[in-house]
């Protein structure tokens, strides 16, 4: 009996901390590393701090993503 609970305890805390995880990750480290940013964050970039969406990412030739709403700042359109 004891080793259940001892089961269940473990098994709460680590979904617990898999959803904090999941949750308070940082969108802007993502952002930054991968270089795909979702709508609505402020970035700086080689043209000054933007704010995403979709205007800025055409206007700088990005490509926009809209059914992700997020621009790839990686592809560069000519």
């Amino acid at each position: 009996m004891k080793n259940i609970i001892k089961f269940v305890l473990i098994f709460f805390v680590f979904i617990l901390s898999l959803l904090a995880y999941l949750y308070f990750t940082d969108k802007k480290d993502s952002c930054l590393d991968t270089g795909i940013c979702s709508e609505g964050m402020e970035i700086n970039t080689q043209y000054g701090k933007i704010m995403v969406d979709e205007e800025n990412c055409i206007k700088y030739h990005w490509k926009w993503n809209k059914d992700k709403q997020w621009c790839d700042f990686r592809i560069q359109k000519n």
